[in-house]
């Protein structure tokens, strides 16, 4: 017996050459202008509040993307780092690759190769996998505002999870999570939205990955201090300067910015 009471069905078959393509991602993009990039991409998508389920569906689409788009930061902003700065790049020397990644991988694609297994989407994720990879600690007791941000990425990224693995729904491991007391009434019901919330959920994301750039980049520099490489010329500073800078800055091919910040580095480390 074969009812097929789901009703007439189509054959389909996955071809791979269909969802992907040979193309080069932008290299010369910094993390940070690539994550604004793809926000401001998910705010036009997104477009104005509707009344409705379409609306409804893509503000939670919305929330999986954006969400996204800061693990991507993460995975972009080791990479590059990796691959410019060498005492930091020992830190990883342990960690183990795939056999076909290194057949198969571009040399400057290694360290996404090396962070396959890993997730940025929780506070000790990120704190975790950034020690790992960078050899950096992230004392949060030493920075209140990134603190903060990496708090309230957490909620987000519990409710990213009811969108992608309970259909939008709230499950009680999230309702846990952010607090059952609050949170219990809305047990197994639909998540429910508009857009001044969305666009909270936006720049959560944001200040988290603003905040993080910014201590990373000042992490960098602080260590290269004892390296004993800077001359305060900017002249002769220039290229070992633009190296960092081009990872951390939005704009990376802005000179006027590039020498601003290295005369405020030079000024506060009084070299």
């Amino acid at each position: 017996f074969n009812s097929q009471i789901s009703g007439d069905r189509t054959f389909s078959k996955f071809d791979s050459s269909v969802y992907f393509k040979n193309t080069e991602d932008a290299q010369s993009q910094s993390p940070l202008q690539r994550f604004v990039d793809h926000r401001e991409l998910l705010t036009l998508i997104l477009g104005a509040e509707e009344e409705g389920n379409k609306w409804a569906m893509i503000s939670n689409l919305s929330i999986i993307g954006i969400v996204s788009s800061t693990e991507s930061y993460f995975r972009l902003m080791i990479r590059k780092i990796l691959l410019t700065v060498t005492d930091i790049r020992k830190q990883s020397y342990k960690n183990k690759l795939t056999y076909g990644a290194v057949l198969f991988h571009d040399s400057n694609l290694l360290p996404e190769a090396l962070l396959e297994d890993y997730v940025f989407s929780s506070k000790k994720n990120i704190i975790d996998n950034v020690s790992t990879f960078l050899g950096i600690r992230v004392n949060l007791q030493q920075n209140a505002a990134l603190s903060a941000a990496l708090d309230e990425f957490d909620k987000v990224c519990h409710l990213r999870h009811c969108v992608a693995h309970r259909s939008g729904h709230l499950g009680s491991k999230n309702a846990i999570e952010l607090g059952l007391d609050q949170f219990s009434p809305y047990l197994e019901k639909p998540i429910s939205t508009n857009l001044d919330a969305i666009n909270n959920v936006f720049n959560i994301c944001q200040n988290l990955v603003f905040e993080f750039n910014d201590f990373l980049f000042d992490m960098m520099l602080y260590q290269s201090i004892e390296k004993g490489i800077w001359t305060g010329d900017f002249r002769k500073d220039k290229k070992e300067f633009l190296n960092l800078f081009r990872i951390f800055s939005p704009t990376p091919e802005d000179t006027h910015k590039l020498k601003s910040s290295y005369i405020a580095f030079r000024e506060h480390y009084g070299f």
